[in-house]
């Protein structure tokens, strides 16, 4: 078959598969270029489903998914979490991460700035909230509670915003604020916004021509790869922990075609900007919490298994299961959380679960990532009127992955968890049931 790469489509390319229902469970993603490869997955498939677009072999909704993929596997998706959005624009995401039970606040440049840089002119730039509504993927009712709008300057970041969120991203937006250097003091800047072991999604720009030239200008900067290591290096230094970097560009099919001006709308996942070729690159930086503490873990993250049922409220998370013996309720990955505690391989790690049982009996353990291997004594409890404080221990080189919550009760057994923690056993002075 004949064909030129200009007129591929995603759909002439990968057909037309359906999206699957659920968030694909795959590896958690590092920070990356962008590439084919991303685009022909069943993840990339399914949240483009979620933003109400057809998949194509763009880099810019490679970005949005790279962001809402990214915040998901580290249980950032849910329900009472904060983000924080910079340079917004017309993006989709305020409003799907506000679907998925999420509080948002927006933000980008005030008008006056946005009509100088010209994105007023191009539609790019969100004024307030009518910007950002998109009524296919959330409720204006839902969006309107949940998602706020304020002008701000990624130059100079309010305050206000010290400490208060769960996550932040911001979506090819930091290569415009005036030079290289700029942008890299932005990612830095962004951190603080954050709470211990929150979490920020940036892309920007990436040079794929050169490491030593490059494209500089008030308007438009373009990062090569000894900038990205530097940043990752200052992020390092301030105690932050930036996810490994596959600089990897891929060798598919169109990870070699390069757009030229006029760009068209695919395939556009490689682009010449000046004399340079360029793609898109995301990178995952986690605020450290201190060593001597404890993590919480959001109880929004419980995985529910077969027949049980669970509903978040504020005592907390509700639930209720009639499964076997021996089939999982309900389940926490730990994993994300145990990477950010550092632990060695011989550091023993708590994690701490403080339950009321209302009726029946559960069976609390820790267990391998594949949920079969059970890595620490099971603690078995029964009903009480009182919260019961389980402290589940284990070596970290044992393999701890997840925390599995089980029936052991021939009929419904009743629970509430009003507490997760994980730390460090030395630090853990509660005893297991």
């Amino acid at each position: 078959m004949n064909f030129s790469l200009e007129t591929i489509t995603y759909r002439r390319l990968l057909g037309d598969v359906a999206p699957p229902l659920f968030p694909p469970l795959s590896p958690v993603q590092g920070s990356r270029l962008c590439k084919q490869a991303d685009c022909s997955s069943d993840t990339f498939r399914y949240w483009c489903d979620q933003l109400k677009r057809p998949p194509t072999l763009a880099r810019k909704l490679w970005e949005l998914v790279f962001i809402a993929q990214s915040l998901f596997e580290r249980g950032l998706l849910s329900l009472g979490r904060r983000g924080l959005a910079f340079g917004v624009g017309r993006e989709p995401l305020p409003a799907l991460f506000a679907s998925l039970g999420c509080t948002i606040v927006a933000t980008d440049q005030d008008s006056d700035g946005a009509r100088r840089a010209g994105w007023q002119q191009t539609d790019q730039h969100a004024a307030g909230l009518d910007s950002l509504e998109f009524p296919r993927i959330c409720d204006p009712n839902i969006f309107r509670e949940r998602v706020t709008f304020e002008a701000a300057d990624m130059n100079d970041i309010p305050q206000k915003f010290r400490g208060g969120f769960d996550f932040c991203w911001s979506a090819c937006s930091l290569e415009h604020l005036g030079s290289l250097e700029h942008g890299l003091a932005f990612v830095e800047k962004a951190m603080r916004t954050l709470k211990e072991g929150g979490v920020a999604i940036h892309t920007t720009e990436f040079n794929l021509s050169s490491n030593s030239d490059t494209f500089e200008s008030r308007d438009l900067s373009l990062y090569r790869r000894r900038d990205i290591q530097a940043l990752v290096e200052r992020l390092t230094r301030a105690g932050h922990d930036v996810e490994p970097i596959d600089f990897d560009p891929g060798d598919a099919l169109l990870d070699g075609y390069v757009d030229l001006p006029p760009y068209r709308e695919e395939p556009h996942l490689r682009l010449r900007i000046g004399d340079y070729d360029c793609t898109s690159i995301g990178i995952i930086i986690s605020r450290r919490p201190p060593s001597n503490r404890g993590i919480l873990i959001s109880l929004g993250n419980a995985i529910q298994h077969n027949s049980a049922r669970i509903k978040l409220e504020k005592e907390g998370l509700i639930g209720s299961t009639r499964d076997p013996i021996w089939n999982y309720a309900v389940s926490f990955d730990l994993r994300q959380t145990l990477r950010k505690l550092a632990l060695d391989a011989e550091e023993e790690l708590a994690v701490t679960c403080e339950i009321t049982l209302m009726s029946g009996a559960l069976g609390l353990a820790l267990s391998d990532d594949a949920g079969v291997r059970f890595v620490a004594r099971e603690v078995l409890l029964e009903a009480s009127a009182h919260p019961q404080v389980v402290v589940l221990s284990s070596r970290r080189k044992e393999g701890a992955a997840r925390l599995i919550i089980r029936n052991t009760h021939e009929g419904e057994s009743q629970f509430c968890i009003s507490s997760l923690h994980v730390a460090l056993r030395q630090e853990t002075s509660a005893s297991g049931a």
